[in-house]
Protein backbone atom coordinates (compact mmCIF):
# COMPACT_ATOMS: atom_id res chain seq x y z
CA UNK A 1 0.00 0.00 0.00
CA UNK A 2 2.92 2.37 1.11
CA UNK A 3 5.24 2.73 -1.99
CA UNK A 4 6.98 5.95 -0.26
CA UNK A 5 7.79 6.34 3.40
CA UNK A 6 8.52 9.59 4.97
CA UNK A 7 8.69 10.04 8.65
CA UNK A 8 7.03 12.96 9.80
CA UNK A 9 8.78 15.45 11.05
CA UNK A 10 8.34 17.63 14.26
CA UNK A 11 9.22 20.71 13.39
CA UNK A 12 10.80 23.07 16.50
CA UNK A 13 11.72 26.52 14.76
CA UNK A 14 11.91 28.48 11.89
CA UNK A 15 14.71 27.73 10.34
CA UNK A 16 13.32 24.55 10.13
CA UNK A 17 10.64 25.39 7.92
CA UNK A 18 10.34 24.72 4.33
CA UNK A 19 11.01 27.93 2.50
CA UNK A 20 7.81 28.07 0.57
CA UNK A 21 5.72 27.28 3.63
CA UNK A 22 7.68 30.30 5.68
CA UNK A 23 5.76 33.36 4.48
CA UNK A 24 2.47 31.97 4.88
CA UNK A 25 3.20 30.61 8.23
CA UNK A 26 4.67 34.04 9.48
CA UNK A 27 1.40 36.00 8.17
CA UNK A 28 -0.58 33.04 9.73
CA UNK A 29 1.25 33.16 13.05
CA UNK A 30 2.02 36.78 13.42
CA UNK A 31 0.08 37.24 16.31
CA UNK A 32 1.00 33.89 17.90
CA UNK A 33 3.94 34.14 21.28
CA UNK A 34 6.06 31.37 21.47
CA UNK A 35 6.47 28.24 18.51
CA UNK A 36 3.66 26.43 17.62
CA UNK A 37 3.41 22.21 17.52
CA UNK A 38 4.20 21.95 14.00
CA UNK A 39 4.38 18.24 12.11
CA UNK A 40 5.94 18.05 8.52
CA UNK A 41 4.86 15.99 6.05
CA UNK A 42 7.06 15.19 2.62
CA UNK A 43 4.77 14.36 -0.34
CA UNK A 44 4.78 10.99 -1.00
CA UNK A 45 2.02 7.87 -2.74
CA UNK A 46 -0.06 5.45 -0.96
CA UNK A 47 -1.03 3.18 -3.68
CA UNK A 48 -3.02 5.10 -6.15
CA UNK A 49 -3.15 8.37 -3.78
CA UNK A 50 -0.37 10.92 -4.18
CA UNK A 51 -0.43 12.78 -0.99
CA UNK A 52 0.87 16.51 -1.31
CA UNK A 53 3.70 18.26 1.01
CA UNK A 54 1.90 19.51 4.28
CA UNK A 55 3.00 21.63 7.35
CA UNK A 56 -0.03 21.39 10.20
CA UNK A 57 0.68 23.52 13.00
CA UNK A 58 -1.22 24.11 16.12
CA UNK A 59 -1.66 27.49 17.24
CA UNK A 60 -3.68 26.80 19.84
CA UNK A 61 -6.80 29.30 18.98
CA UNK A 62 -6.72 27.75 14.74
CA UNK A 63 -5.36 24.87 13.50
CA UNK A 64 -3.61 25.24 10.22
CA UNK A 65 -2.65 23.09 7.14
CA UNK A 66 -0.63 24.19 4.74
CA UNK A 67 -0.60 22.11 1.15
CA UNK A 68 2.29 22.62 -1.39
CA UNK A 69 0.35 22.11 -4.85
CA UNK A 70 2.32 22.48 -8.41
CA UNK A 71 4.30 25.08 -6.71
CA UNK A 72 1.75 27.52 -4.95
CA UNK A 73 0.73 27.08 -0.90
CA UNK A 74 -3.23 26.65 -0.08
CA UNK A 75 -3.79 27.19 3.58
CA UNK A 76 -6.80 25.24 5.33
CA UNK A 77 -7.47 27.65 8.63
CA UNK A 78 -9.71 25.96 11.06
CA UNK A 79 -10.73 28.25 14.43
CA UNK A 80 -11.03 25.52 17.32
CA UNK A 81 -14.27 27.12 17.96
CA UNK A 82 -15.60 26.22 14.41
CA UNK A 83 -14.29 22.11 14.40
CA UNK A 84 -17.15 19.78 14.07
CA UNK A 85 -15.30 16.86 14.07
CA UNK A 86 -11.88 15.65 14.48
CA UNK A 87 -11.72 12.14 12.71
CA UNK A 88 -9.05 9.84 13.24
CA UNK A 89 -8.85 6.31 10.62
CA UNK A 90 -6.48 3.45 10.10
CA UNK A 91 -5.94 0.08 8.50
CA UNK A 92 -3.25 -1.79 9.66
CA UNK A 93 0.25 1.26 8.56
CA UNK A 94 -1.94 3.42 6.64
CA UNK A 95 -3.38 6.08 8.71
CA UNK A 96 -5.03 9.85 8.05
CA UNK A 97 -6.65 12.40 10.27
CA UNK A 98 -9.31 14.43 8.93
CA UNK A 99 -10.23 17.50 10.54
CA UNK A 100 -14.09 19.11 9.35
CA UNK A 101 -15.24 22.44 10.20
CA UNK A 102 -16.53 25.56 9.19
CA UNK A 103 -13.96 28.09 7.19
CA UNK A 104 -15.42 31.81 6.12
CA UNK A 105 -18.96 30.66 6.37
CA UNK A 106 -18.72 27.08 4.97
CA UNK A 107 -18.23 23.81 5.29
CA UNK A 108 -14.27 22.51 4.62
CA UNK A 109 -12.43 19.85 5.56
CA UNK A 110 -8.87 18.23 4.98
CA UNK A 111 -7.31 14.91 5.24
CA UNK A 112 -3.47 13.92 5.82
CA UNK A 113 -1.84 10.76 5.66
CA UNK A 114 1.08 9.40 7.60
CA UNK A 115 2.85 6.01 8.51
CA UNK A 116 0.87 4.78 12.07
CA UNK A 117 4.35 4.05 13.50
CA UNK A 118 4.52 7.84 14.09
CA UNK A 119 0.96 7.74 15.38
CA UNK A 120 2.68 9.25 18.69
CA UNK A 121 3.58 12.48 17.22
CA UNK A 122 -0.13 12.91 16.24
CA UNK A 123 -1.89 12.11 19.43
CA UNK A 124 -0.29 15.27 21.32
CA UNK A 125 -2.08 16.70 18.38
CA UNK A 126 -5.73 15.57 18.57
CA UNK A 127 -5.48 15.31 21.68
CA UNK A 128 -4.54 18.96 22.50
CA UNK A 129 -6.96 20.08 19.88
CA UNK A 130 -9.85 17.78 21.64
CA UNK A 131 -9.49 19.52 25.06
CA UNK A 132 -9.61 22.92 23.36
CA UNK A 133 -12.99 22.97 21.40
CA UNK A 134 -14.46 21.08 24.14
CA UNK A 135 -13.02 22.99 27.22
CA UNK A 136 -11.23 19.42 28.45
CA UNK A 137 -9.07 20.04 31.77
CA UNK A 138 -7.28 17.42 33.30
CA UNK A 139 -8.65 15.91 35.80
CA UNK A 140 -8.63 12.58 37.48
CA UNK A 141 -12.03 10.55 36.56
CA UNK A 142 -12.62 7.02 36.18
CA UNK A 143 -14.70 5.38 33.30
CA UNK A 144 -12.91 1.87 33.36
CA UNK A 145 -16.71 0.35 34.89
CA UNK A 146 -18.25 1.79 32.04
CA UNK A 147 -16.88 -0.65 29.79
CA UNK A 148 -16.75 -3.15 31.41
CA UNK A 149 -19.51 -5.33 29.58
CA UNK A 150 -17.20 -5.49 26.59
CA UNK A 151 -14.99 -7.90 28.60
CA UNK A 152 -14.05 -10.19 27.64
CA UNK A 153 -15.73 -11.46 24.35
CA UNK A 154 -14.21 -7.62 22.99
CA UNK A 155 -10.97 -6.54 24.20
CA UNK A 156 -10.67 -4.74 20.88
CA UNK A 157 -13.38 -2.14 21.06
CA UNK A 158 -12.38 -2.31 25.41
CA UNK A 159 -8.98 -1.23 24.30
CA UNK A 160 -10.88 1.36 21.74
CA UNK A 161 -13.01 2.61 24.06
CA UNK A 162 -10.37 2.86 26.79
CA UNK A 163 -7.84 4.79 24.68
CA UNK A 164 -10.39 6.85 23.31
CA UNK A 165 -11.71 8.82 26.59
CA UNK A 166 -9.16 11.18 27.74
CA UNK A 167 -7.97 12.06 30.84
CA UNK A 168 -10.88 15.16 32.61
CA UNK A 169 -14.05 13.86 30.54
CA UNK A 170 -16.91 11.78 32.21
CA UNK A 171 -18.46 8.73 30.04
CA UNK A 172 -22.60 9.23 30.02
CA UNK A 173 -23.62 6.46 28.12
CA UNK A 174 -22.70 4.38 25.84
CA UNK A 175 -24.25 2.14 22.80
CA UNK A 176 -22.32 -0.99 21.03
CA UNK A 177 -23.44 -2.31 18.25
CA UNK A 178 -22.03 -5.78 16.49
CA UNK A 179 -21.82 -5.98 12.72
CA UNK A 180 -24.61 -6.58 10.82
CA UNK A 181 -25.53 -8.37 7.30
CA UNK A 182 -27.65 -8.62 4.75
CA UNK A 183 -28.94 -11.30 2.46
CA UNK A 184 -26.60 -11.41 -0.81
CA UNK A 185 -27.56 -13.19 -3.83
CA UNK A 186 -29.89 -15.44 -1.74
CA UNK A 187 -27.06 -17.49 -0.05
CA UNK A 188 -24.76 -15.13 0.94
CA UNK A 189 -24.33 -12.77 4.19
CA UNK A 190 -23.54 -9.46 2.85
CA UNK A 191 -22.19 -6.99 6.11
CA UNK A 192 -23.69 -3.71 5.39
CA UNK A 193 -22.60 -1.82 8.61
CA UNK A 194 -19.16 -2.46 10.99
CA UNK A 195 -18.61 -2.87 14.65
CA UNK A 196 -18.83 0.61 16.10
CA UNK A 197 -19.30 1.79 19.31
CA UNK A 198 -21.08 5.20 20.60
CA UNK A 199 -19.82 7.41 23.77
CA UNK A 200 -21.42 10.17 24.87
CA UNK A 201 -19.13 11.76 27.54
CA UNK A 202 -20.14 15.06 29.25
CA UNK A 203 -17.89 17.09 26.48
CA UNK A 204 -17.90 15.33 23.28
CA UNK A 205 -19.35 12.81 21.83
CA UNK A 206 -17.03 9.81 20.45
CA UNK A 207 -18.04 7.25 17.65
CA UNK A 208 -15.62 4.18 17.10
CA UNK A 209 -16.27 1.88 14.73
CA UNK A 210 -14.22 -0.08 11.96
CA UNK A 211 -13.99 0.57 8.51
CA UNK A 212 -16.28 -1.02 6.03
CA UNK A 213 -14.22 -2.03 2.64
CA UNK A 214 -14.70 -4.92 0.61
CA UNK A 215 -11.63 -6.43 2.03
CA UNK A 216 -13.24 -8.13 5.31
CA UNK A 217 -9.91 -9.28 6.42
CA UNK A 218 -8.32 -5.90 6.29
CA UNK A 219 -11.38 -4.56 8.63
CA UNK A 220 -10.89 -6.58 11.52
CA UNK A 221 -7.07 -4.70 11.81
CA UNK A 222 -9.19 -1.12 11.39
CA UNK A 223 -10.01 1.83 13.31
CA UNK A 224 -11.98 5.23 13.31
CA UNK A 225 -12.09 7.46 15.92
CA UNK A 226 -14.76 10.25 15.38
CA UNK A 227 -14.21 12.93 17.88
CA UNK A 228 -17.47 15.45 17.79
CA UNK A 229 -18.35 18.90 19.26
CA UNK A 230 -21.36 18.88 21.45
CA UNK A 231 -21.42 22.41 20.96
CA UNK A 232 -21.61 22.62 16.77
CA UNK A 233 -24.72 19.72 16.92
CA UNK A 234 -27.74 21.01 16.12
CA UNK A 235 -29.69 18.25 15.93
CA UNK A 236 -29.96 14.45 16.18
CA UNK A 237 -32.27 12.48 13.81
CA UNK A 238 -33.23 8.92 13.99
CA UNK A 239 -34.56 7.43 10.30
CA UNK A 240 -34.77 3.89 8.83
CA UNK A 241 -32.94 2.57 6.05
CA UNK A 242 -34.53 -0.02 3.35
CA UNK A 243 -33.49 -3.33 5.33
CA UNK A 244 -35.34 -2.06 8.20
CA UNK A 245 -32.30 -0.51 10.50
CA UNK A 246 -32.22 2.72 12.36
CA UNK A 247 -30.14 5.16 11.29
CA UNK A 248 -28.75 7.49 13.53
CA UNK A 249 -27.59 11.00 12.07
CA UNK A 250 -25.71 13.80 13.99
CA UNK A 251 -26.35 17.18 11.88
CA UNK A 252 -23.30 19.97 12.38
CA UNK A 253 -22.86 23.08 11.65
CA UNK A 254 -22.65 23.45 7.94
CA UNK A 255 -24.67 20.68 7.01
CA UNK A 256 -21.94 18.49 8.01
CA UNK A 257 -23.10 14.98 9.33
CA UNK A 258 -22.00 11.87 10.57
CA UNK A 259 -24.25 9.00 10.56
CA UNK A 260 -24.37 5.35 12.23
CA UNK A 261 -26.68 2.06 11.80
CA UNK A 262 -27.77 0.12 14.41
CA UNK A 263 -30.47 -3.05 15.09
CA UNK A 264 -34.30 -2.18 15.88
CA UNK A 265 -33.38 -3.32 19.23
CA UNK A 266 -31.19 -0.87 19.94
CA UNK A 267 -34.39 1.78 19.07
CA UNK A 268 -34.63 2.87 22.86
CA UNK A 269 -31.11 3.56 23.68
CA UNK A 270 -30.84 5.48 20.55
CA UNK A 271 -33.70 7.59 22.02
CA UNK A 272 -32.50 7.94 25.48
CA UNK A 273 -28.95 9.09 23.62
CA UNK A 274 -31.56 11.65 22.52
CA UNK A 275 -33.23 12.88 25.60
CA UNK A 276 -29.30 13.40 27.11
CA UNK A 277 -28.07 15.16 24.07
CA UNK A 278 -30.90 17.46 24.34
Amino acid sequence: MLLTNPWPVIIKENSEIPEHFRENFQTIGKEFTGFPYCIYLEKSKWGKIIENEKLICDFEDKIVIMEYIDGEVKSYVFLTSNINYIKNEGILLYSWIQISGVIDGKLDSCIFIFNATSENKFIKLITDIRKRMNGIFDEDISNESEFEFLYPDNLKFLNYSNRSVIEGEKVLFTIYQESMYTKYLMMINKKNAPNHILILCDKELIIISETLTKNTNMDAYSGIWAYINLKRIINVELSENEIEQIVLTINMEGDDKISSTYQKSKQEDLEALIGKLK
